[in-house]
């Protein structure tokens, strides 16, 4: 089970906490797991300073093809990410305006330095 987590100041959803084999993860909205570990407190802390940083900068996404494409993450909600494709520097293609919807979370990642 997911637990939401919202900011205190202005009820903003960060993410989610949620157990699992024993530890604790943090999510994103969309069900990223970002970090693991041991204690709910711990997890909501890092919820709580990194829950929406670390949505900016550039991420990778899975074509259905399988390959993986860098893109920035344009909204987040409750189960989908909009995304728009990028180059490696997270810059997308002038000639285009294209976004595309993301709902299965292990289809996106942070970049891969």
């Amino acid at each position: 089970m997911h637990t939401p987590i919202y900011r205190k100041d202005d009820n903003e959803l960060l993410g989610y906490i949620a157990k699992h084999n024993g530890q604790w993860r943090a999510l994103t909205i969309f069900g990223y797991p970002f970090a693991c570990v041991h204690s709910e407190s711990e997890a909501r802390t890092i919820l709580a300073q990194k829950g929406l940083s670390v949505l900016t900068g550039v991420w990778q996404f899975q074509t259905p093809e399988g390959d993986w494409e860098y893109c920035v993450i344009k909204e987040a909600r409750p189960g989908e990410a909009v995304i728009i494709p990028t180059n490696v520097m997270g810059y997308p293609d002038p000639g285009t305006s294209k976004t595309i919807s993301i709902t299965d979370p292990t289809a996106l990642r942070p970049r891969a330095d």
